[in-house]
């Protein structure tokens, strides 16, 4: 796995959630957040991402923090998370956390909650919904809410979720 694939990652998560962790690390969960970037990117390959969402519960101040991410290429849905403390104490090597990997031809359904209409071409739609998947969690999308989710990235990916669900059903 090259450096570059790893730095565009996590590039990819920062601008997906801003509570993700930045460069500079300064707590200790922070800083183990960092094996999990790695087993997403080892997952994600050289596929590129068409959807990538990320969220952090805990963060400063909490006890346990815990990392999770769902990426979605054009064949795999991938779901990774991470759950780490900021105590002094040193973590179990290597360090506890899951990816899990399944083809996006398992979806078994689609929930649309809402949907942010513009009337003109400039301004994309923006829509929350929820993806449901054989034996893997559910994939919750919400309102976009940072830069990086207003160029119509939920409503596409979306779009193509839907086609994947109409595969599955006809098979």
């Amino acid at each position: 796995m090259s450096q570059e694939r790893l730095e565009k990652l996590q590039s990819q998560l920062r601008a997906s959630n801003e509570d993700w962790p930045r460069k500079d690390f300064f707590t200790r969960s922070e800083k183990l957040v960092l094996w999990l970037e790695v087993r997403l990117a080892k997952s994600v390959g050289d596929s590129e991402i068409e959807f990538i969402s990320s969220r952090v519960e805990g963060g400063r101040g909490a006890s346990t923090t815990k990392y999770s991410a769902t990426i979605l290429t054009s064949d795999l849905v991938i779901f990774g998370e991470l759950s780490a403390t900021d105590s002094n104490q040193i973590p179990p090597y290597p360090v506890p956390g899951d990816v899990k990997i399944i083809h996006r031809s398992k979806i078994t359904g689609l929930t649309l909650h809402h949907v942010e209409y513009f009337e003109t071409d400039e301004t994309p739609d923006y829509v929350s919904f929820t993806a449901d998947f054989e034996d893997f969690p559910s994939l919750a999308i919400g309102m976009p809410k940072y830069p990086s989710q207003l160029d119509g990235s939920t409503a596409r990916i979306f779009e193509s979720l839907k086609v994947d669900l109409a595969a599955a059903g006809q098979r």
